[in-house]
């Protein structure tokens, strides 16, 4: 395995397990402080290869922490409650779900590793992309 990609590797499995045990960490949901973690949840999946390309330049890295994360926070999810997303007639809806999130995270990865203000921008306007289609998509 590439050396180069361990850091990303890591990063894309630290975030989720973080995410998931502080979640589950028995704050009671609808609280202020439940809301105000769920908001940073939303907009640290898509921001973490935004800062990581932008900071190393480096394309594949950028690549797997926007990618790698959120499959593993749906796989966490499963883990916890199989149930209710690998039901039969769920199975579709959650592909459509996680399939763009996670083509929309690669690109913020890939366009912020340019470091260029202009990729940068573009980054910028896939991740509040990325929050909106989290937001709607979940909702429905």
């Amino acid at each position: 395995m590439d050396k180069q990609l361990m850091v990303p590797i890591l990063i894309s499995i630290i975030i989720p397990i973080a995410v998931v045990v502080i979640m589950h960490s028995g704050i009671t949901p609808g609280t202020p402080l439940s809301m105000m973690m769920e908001i940073v949840f939303i907009f640290l999946l898509p921001a973490t290869p935004l800062v990581y390309g932008w900071l190393t330049g480096d394309v594949r890295g950028a690549v797997v922490t926007g990618t790698l994360p959120f499959i593993l926070v749906t796989i966490l999810v499963a883990a916890f409650n199989p149930l209710d997303l690998f039901t039969p007639g769920r199975i579709g809806q959650v592909l459509i779900f996680i399939l763009p999130l996670t083509l929309i995270g690669g690109l913020i990865g890939f366009f912020s590793s340019r470091r260029m203000y202009s990729w940068l921008c573009l980054a910028i306007f896939c991740m509040f992309g990325w929050a909106g289609y989290f937001l709607i998509a979940g909702i429905n």
